[in-house]
């Protein structure tokens, strides 16, 4: 080996041995714990809140660090962690200032009104100094989401900057199970307390994805406030305020929203996972509703009131109205086919609880013939609807030029009504003939005929 080689080599294992050395010596002889005071005063500028920490121990195995057995941060929400380690800055460590450089926090738990809304919590964070004295942190922060159902552990990768009573978020990415939320924000009122953010976004929550969301709100004690909201949904456009209170169990929800100009093919197909969508149309709705973000299906969840109208569409699925097309080709009818039922409006009120959307006042409006119903649907697929069938005048001539018999159902106006049944499941929904209900009117006109004739016979008329 050349002389300048072992040179190099013993430079080298001297070095390491100086630093093995310093390592074990050097947190027996300086005193770290003489710097809490001020390393808490920068995390408390940092974090905008009181900061405490145990007591600290220097560390030289990772660079200069320190380390503490706890840590509290007070406000609201609080937090609490069992281990916490601060990386800090050589430079400004000689001359006496405690600049932290990274964070790492395990063994947290957050507390909202006295409530735990996340444990088992951890955080990296490094920490750099912006332009004017801010700070800029960027990390990854995961916790046990308690609130939530069988209690999801979740993960947050941020990218912010603090300066004073403000924080902006870069970035910032949250997942808790098949939830994804990602945003920019801005945040005031850190130091105060009386936390405001306005925010825009994207979602992935239940299977259905929200775009262009928008919103301004704060943070109080019953949660998080929505005060004025925007967002796309499948071409549509939509706004909603509600209230979201992250602290209590199941996370609880009250969201009022109107959206319009929504592509309902494209939804149905997103909504229930098939190739085709059960519908098309232009959609638009109002909802008054109000649920828990925990629940496995948060459509089951939902309790309130909503009215949807579509336009210009047709009903898609294999089946529906079989019999009335079937009917109708025979008669020479027009618009509609067995795959496939045109219409030019469809709209409907329901209360919704328990998964189930209830209508007394559900209306098909089309060329050919309109549907009138009430039922139930729910909302994980299942028909249960009656509904009147009327012809239009012309569509019902036909009928009965064809056929004779169905001349006792057609009424003063000239339409042809028939009762039925809509059963089987959203995405492929079937048509019956409510025969009970034909055979209850027969009867019931009869009698009418026998009474009114009986009533002739008595006054002689």
């Amino acid at each position: 080996m050349r002389r300048s080689a072992k040179i190099a080599l013993g430079a080298a294992v001297a070095a390491a041995a100086l630093w093995v050395g310093a390592a074990l010596i050097v947190p027996r002889v300086v005193d770290a714990d003489a710097f809490r005071g001020r390393v808490e005063e920068r995390l408390g500028r940092v974090l905008g809140r009181e900061v405490r920490l145990g007591t600290l121990r220097l560390s030289l195995w990772t660079g200069i660090s320190v380390r503490a057995g706890s840590l509290s941060i007070a406000g609201t929400p609080s937090l609490d962690a069992e281990q916490v380690r601060v990386g800090l800055a050589v430079w400004p460590l000689l001359r006496g200032e405690a600049q932290p450089r990274w964070l790492a926090i395990q063994g947290a738990d957050v507390r909202r009104g006295g409530a735990t809304v996340l444990r088992e919590a951890s955080l990296r964070c490094r920490i750099g100094r912006e332009d004017g004295g801010g700070s800029r942190l960027r990390g990854r922060f995961e916790a046990v989401v308690v609130p939530m159902r069988d209690a999801p552990r979740g993960e947050i990768d941020f990218d912010a900057r603090a300066e004073g009573d403000r924080v902006t978020v870069e970035s910032f990415t949250a997942r808790v199970g098949p939830h994804v939320f990602e945003a920019k924000a801005s945040v005031e009122g850190v130091r105060s307390g009386a936390l405001r953010a306005e925010m825009e976004g994207s979602a992935r929550v239940a299977g259905l994805t929200v775009t262009g969301i928008r919103a301004k709100g704060r943070v109080e004690r019953a949660g998080v406030r929505i005060e004025e909201g925007g967002f796309r949904l499948h071409g549509g456009t939509g706004t909603m305020t509600g209230l979201v209170r992250v602290q209590e169990p199941g996370v609880p929800f009250r969201i009022e929203s109107i959206v319009g100009g929504v592509d309902v093919e494209s939804l149905s197909k997103e909504i229930l996972m098939a190739a085709g969508g059960a519908l098309e149309g232009t959609g638009s709705a109002t909802l008054a509703v109000e649920g828990r973000a925990d629940a496995p299906s948060i459509a089951k969840a939902l309790e309130g009131q909503a009215s949807v109208e579509i336009r210009d569409g047709a009903l898609k699925s294999v089946g529906l109205l079989r019999q009335v097309a079937s009917t109708l080709e025979k008669a020479g009818g027009r618009g509609i086919g067995k795959d496939e039922t045109p219409f030019e409006t469809m709209a409907a009120s329901f209360a919704l609880k328990e998964g189930l959307a209830r209508t007394d006042d559900l209306r098909v409006r089309s060329a050919d013939l309109d549907l009138d119903g009430q039922g139930a649907i729910d909302l994980a697929g299942p028909l249960r609807l009656d509904v009147r069938t009327a012809f239009s005048p012309e569509s019902s001539a036909m009928l009965v030029a064809r056929t004779p018999q169905l001349k006792i159902r057609v009424g003063e106006d000239g339409r042809l009504t028939i009762p039925m049944k809509l059963r089987g499941t959203i995405e492929s929904p079937r048509v019956e003939i409510d025969v009970d209900k034909l055979l209850e009117e027969g009867l019931r006109d009869q009698l009418r005929e026998k009474k009114q004739g009986l009533l002739k016979r008595l006054l002689g008329r």
